[in-house]
């Protein structure tokens, strides 16, 4: 301003003002600059206009630079009121230059400062009704002109009111203040007058509220939508889920969840034919050969997996993947035919271990596949319990005790043919009933049909197809089960067992046929080492224990009777003239001495009172005889 550098100026102080504008919203915003005492010199609306003295007009402007002072306050003019700032300018060395004044529009403060719900009213004296332009004038009330864009709720009454007594505080829901504004020099110019309708502010915020409220109402009911939409799929899902389970309980493991099937052929050229899921587009390719597989035997074994590294950059990855549930499905219909093939080969395997027919008839149930395991841990226990066992009959004790504890009979019995097929033995009973074995089969064998055929014969579903079973064929089932030695039925073990739980244990006979099976050749070799034992301790001729019955058995006799305290008698009996009857009638007439001498000598000695008599042949007509004495008793 000391150069008079006008276009300087203007350069500098134009886009100061016009971010100023932009930044305050005051679009009403200038500068003027002074020259002293109030001589114009820049205009930022009118840029052109200069030279213009001032000083009749715009006393404040010389009163700043007078003074060098800096002044505020209000003042009208025909723009309408505005609100000024005088400032007093030095340059650098002190000196003052002049005054630079900022002014911006009151209309257009209150407009840019305005609140919801809050209204305000520019009130001028009536005596500048000459100054302002009529384009800044909206009526005139009273003594009061009412700016342009100003209203209020009941401004009639309000503006009566205040020519009068004041402004009311209130007026029904509105509420009012009025605030007087003073010139530069103190003078009283007019006021502003303040409304705030309370219930504009109830409507807005009932308005809000209910926009708020039905938002929240929208957003909740698409929550709710979706959260029973998941809802219902996982319930859905869990229904399948029981119903898939359930069936593998009972062997069933077809049954699968639902899923969108994506065969990976649709998107790769695959050219492994011997893949599981090359002929199955159902299977979850990544699940089943891929890096993600369930089964370690078929893990990594897709041969893309060369090529893309991971399952997850496999293009079939994304497309076949779906959500937590859709993966759930999908994990479950893998298991469950994984599992059902190893439930299948399990059956095979205990099927072929206890040769049972029920691979046959379809995958068993997790309970008989259970029942399978635990007959074949009891059958090996069995097995291993008969091995090293003296004589037969503990062989059947085993075999009776195993038959009530592990296969639950109650009522049974076990049959025992003789080596010549002309007697019955019975080597074990549990039958209550007195006429459950038939009399007549202990004198002829041949009568039993199981030992005729060598196969199990049962009275279901033909009660007459033998006349022996003595069961209520209504109530009760008979079932006999032959027990081969050597290539002969040697034995036969009869139970009974309730009709309705027949069906239910064709397992369990099985079973016992594997433990009749598992006996067989413990029981042959037992009968075979006896008959050797016997032939090997009895003379074949006279059938008296022979010298090496006798050498091992007088140790035993001692040793009873020293226990029991009796005394031991010993007999020697001698033939005379046996080597006669020998060299003149033959060795056969010999022989026939000697029976008929062996027959005599039992006759003899075997009285039932002297049962513990034992004769033993020494050699040739040579006998000896040993027993126990009384030592109150006299013998001779």
């Amino acid at each position: 301003m000391r150069q008079r550098d006008k276009d300087h100026l203007v350069r500098y102080i134009l886009p100061y003002t016009e971010r100023l504008r932009a930044t305050t919203g005051r679009e009403s915003l200038y500068f003027h600059f002074h020259l002293p005492p109030a001589v114009s010199f820049l205009r930022t609306w009118d840029v052109d206009a200069t030279g213009a003295d001032l000083t009749d007009i715009r006393p404040i402007v010389v009163k700043a630079n007078k003074y060098r002072s800096p002044f505020r306050g209000i003042e009208v003019g025909p723009g309408g009121a505005a609100m000024r700032a005088i400032i007093p300018l030095n340059d650098g060395s002190g000196e003052h230059i002049g005054t630079v004044e900022a002014a911006t529009s009151l209309e257009n403060l209150l407009e840019t400062t305005a609140q919801p719900y809050f209204r305000a009213m520019l009130l001028l004296d009536k005596r500048f009704e000459s100054v302002l332009g009529q384009n800044r004038i909206r009526g005139v009330h009273g003594k009061w002109i009412v700016g342009r864009g100003f209203s209020l709720p009941q401004e009639n009454l309000v503006l009566e009111a205040l020519d009068n007594s004041g402004v009311p505080e209130r007026l029904g829901n509105a509420f009012y203040r009025f605030l007087p504004l003073e010139d530069f020099e103190g003078r009283a110019i007019g006021g502003i007058l303040l409304g705030y309708d309370s219930m504009a502010l109830f409507k807005s915020t009932v308005s809000e509220s209910l926009v708020f409220g039905l938002i929240f109402l929208l957003g909740a009911m698409v929550l709710w939508f979706h959260i029973y939409w998941n809802v219902a799929r996982v319930k859905l899902f869990l229904t399948h889920l029981e119903r898939v389970l359930g069936n593998t309980v009972s062997g069933d493991f077809s049954g699968r969840l639902d899923t969108t099937p994506v065969h990976c052929l649709d998107i790769l050229h695959c050219t492994k034919t011997d893949c599981p899921v090359y002929h199955d587009p159902m299977r979850i390719c990544y699940l089943e050969t891929g890096s993600e597989a369930l089964s370690a035997v078929s893990r990594n074994t897709c041969i893309f997996l060369s090529r893309y590294k991971h399952c997850r950059l496999c293009p079939v990855y994304a497309r076949r993947r779906g959500d937590e549930l859709v993966e759930m499905r999908h994990t479950v219909n893998t298991l469950v035919r994984l599992w059902g093939g190893f439930m299948g080969r399990v059956d095979q395997v205990v099927s072929g271990v206890l040769q049972t027919s029920e691979a046959s008839q379809g995958p068993s149930s997790l309970g008989q596949v259970s029942a399978s395991l635990e007959y074949m841990a009891g059958l090996t226990a069995f097995s291993h319990d008969i091995q090293g066992v003296y004589n037969r009959w503990e062989v059947y004790n085993i075999l009776g005790d195993a038959c009530q504890r592990s296969l639950g009979l109650g009522q049974f019995a076990i049959l025992e043919f003789a080596a010549d097929g002309l007697a019955t033995n019975v080597a074990a009973n549990c039958f209550a009933a007195t006429d459950a074995l038939c009399s007549e089969m202990f004198a002829s064998p041949e009568l039993c049909r199981a030992k005729r055929l060598g196969k199990p014969v049962f009275s279901e579903p033909t009660p007459a197809l033998c006349p022996f079973f003595h069961v209520d064929p209504t109530t009760h089932v008979r079932c006999c089960l032959p027990m081969v030695m050597g290539g002969a039925v040697g034995g036969v073990m009869t139970f009974v067992t309730e009709a309705a739980a027949f069906a239910s244990k064709r397992l369990a006979l099985s079973i016992v046929q594997k433990y009749l099976t598992e006996c067989a050749p413990v029981l042959t070799s037992l009968n075979l080492l006896e008959i050797t034992r016997e032939q090997s301790l009895r003379d074949p001729l006279t059938g008296l224990h022979n010298r090496r019955f006798l050498d091992s058995y007088v140790h035993q006799y001692e040793e009873i009777s020293r226990r029991t305290e009796k005394r031991v008698g010993f007999l020697m009996v001698d033939v005379d003239y046996f080597k006669q009857v020998n060299d003149k009638y033959g060795h056969l007439a010999g022989d026939a001495v000697l029976k008929e001498l062996s027959a005599l000598d039992s006759c003899r000695c075997f009285q039932p009172v002297e049962i513990d008599l034992m004769p033993s042949t020494l050699s040739g007509p040579e006998i000896a005889c040993i027993r126990h004495l009384d030592p109150s008793t006299r013998h001779e």
